[in-house]
């Protein structure tokens, strides 16, 4: 009887945390589409662009320094003391630091490798950042064991308004990509302040040598995973900027980011299953039905919103935008394709990160960054925009390597349902290159869908959780 309530107690935790998130990214959603309205209009491609590469610099060396000590902290089995705590934070510091000086010396080479001018002080603004972004991972983690995902959201939400109320006037008063720099720090202080203050932790100094070894033994093989996957986003401005020039990272930059604000749901269902299928690890039974049950509803919630962008960019993007924002919408399917595809296989990395078979994630992620790399080079400067596209969905052929490490290790899902929803979906992304006929796909879906016993039980679950709410 305990099980069977604790079974509810978690399903209930689970379905509220995701609906705080869906709200937050509903909101987010709202905010990014005016804020980044204004913004890139403001900007041009080329500020934009510059911008964007310096955050991909920052990106990659961010969630290197992270050494997974955050997600150790939501994952532990057992409740991490005050003091065990401090001692993450001392680790996320003394790595931070150590990233900003790594940082500070590629930068001077990101610069002439780009051949995006200033795009080295533009990246120094941003790492000088780096130790304190890591030590607020802490207070992060502790919102996130707790499932106390309406707290995350409100936060994350008023610190995502404070970078475009900073960085939007700056633009128009004529500040370049150092505008969206003050916004990116106001945004990154929010954060810090917000989750440190809804924890109730304020990090001091602390030092376990036991316990700073069982972090880094799990968080450095998942870090390094993170790390390699985190790397693709110098694909472009190392490839596009070098070829194409900044106007055309910056386009490639604001439709990746267009792809990750509509596929909310993929970023929900992870930060949710972090914390959730922690909590059924010991069953491989439960980890695999769990995969089964989230492909197909995770590309079923993602799949439309993408599809239906496709579907009215050309027209929508140079009325709200201007002209020199219009070849995004020759990109945008590809990395919608790619976004799809990753969304479907999203659980099978979590669960094997939950089993602790990180290495396993990083060879895949190491795959899709050769692809993705080697054939954008060999692609992009000949193809143009659609080459980098070309490139992103390229890494798609990784995923059944993701999938026989699940299997090995916990069994085989089934992909019947997840293969039927996804792909009508990838098809209909090109509509305006295949006409009416790509949407067939959506059509025999839409008849089907009502019939599958998972969705007749995912529509009961919703009413149930409904109801107790």
């Amino acid at each position: 009887m305990s099980q069977v309530s604790g079974s509810d107690s978690l399903r209930s935790k689970v379905l509220r945390g995701g609906a705080y998130l869906g709200f937050r990214q509903l909101a987010g959603l709202f905010i990014n589409v005016v804020g980044i309205l204004l913004l890139t209009r403001a900007l041009g491609p080329a500020a934009y662009g510059r911008y964007a590469a310096a955050l991909g610099l920052f990106g990659a060396l961010q969630l290197g320094a992270q050494l997974g000590i955050g997600v150790f902290l939501v994952r532990s089995e057992r409740p991490i003391e005050r003091d065990g705590l401090d001692v993450a934070a001392s680790l996320l510091a003394l790595s931070g630091i150590v990233a900003l000086v790594v940082g500070a010396l590629l930068a001077f080479w990101f610069d002439q490798w780009t051949r995006i001018e200033g795009v080295s002080s533009t990246a120094l603004a941003l790492l000088v950042a780096l130790p304190l972004i890591n030590v607020a991972q802490v207070a992060t983690a502790q919102l996130d064991r707790a499932l106390d995902y309406k707290r995350v959201a409100w936060i994350e939400l008023a610190s995502q308004a404070m970078f475009f109320s900073v960085s939007v006037p700056l633009a128009l008063a004529g500040f370049g990509s150092w505008a969206a720099v003050a916004g990116w720090w106001c945004q990154q202080i929010g954060l810090l302040v917000g989750t440190s203050w809804a924890a109730r932790y304020v990090p001091r100094p602390a030092w376990q040598p036991a316990l700073a070894r069982e972090m880094l033994s799990y968080g450095f093989s998942y870090s390094l995973s993170i790390w390699i996957y985190q790397l693709r986003r110098l694909a472009n401005p190392i490839v596009v900027g070098r070829y194409l020039g900044a106007e055309a990272v910056g386009i490639v930059s604001l439709a990746t980011q267009i792809v990750t604000q509509l596929g909310f749901a993929g970023v929900i269902a992870w930060r949710v299953s972090t914390a959730s299928l922690a909590r059924v690890q010991s069953s491989a039974d439960r980890l695999v039905r769990a995969i089964t049950d989230g492909m197909w509803l995770q590309a079923l919630v993602v799949g439309p919103v993408l599809v239906l962008f496709a579907w009215v960019a050309p027209a929508l993007l140079p009325l709200l935008l201007g002209r020199s924002w219009e070849p995004l919408a020759t990109v945008y399917p590809f990395l919608a394709l790619s976004f799809l595809a990753n969304a479907m296989f999203a659980l099978h990395s979590s669960a094997l990160y939950v089993v602790r078979r990180n290495l396993d994630v990083g060879i895949v992620h190491f795959v899709q960054l050769v692809l993705l790399f080697g054939v954008a080079a060999a692609v992009v400067p000949q193809a143009g925009l659609v080459g980098y596209g070309v490139a992103e969905a390229a890494t798609i052929v990784s995923y059944p390597l993701m999938h026989l490490f699940v299997r090995r290790h916990m069994g085989k899902p089934s992909y019947g349902r997840a293969l039927a929803v996804t792909s009508s979906f990838s098809v209909a992304l090109f509509f305006n290159s295949l006409g009416w006929v790509s949407g067939l796909g959506i059509l025999v879906l839409a008849c089907v869908l009502p019939s599958w016993p998972e969705t007749q039980r995912l529509v009961a679950d919703l009413r149930s959780a409904a109801a107790a709410s």
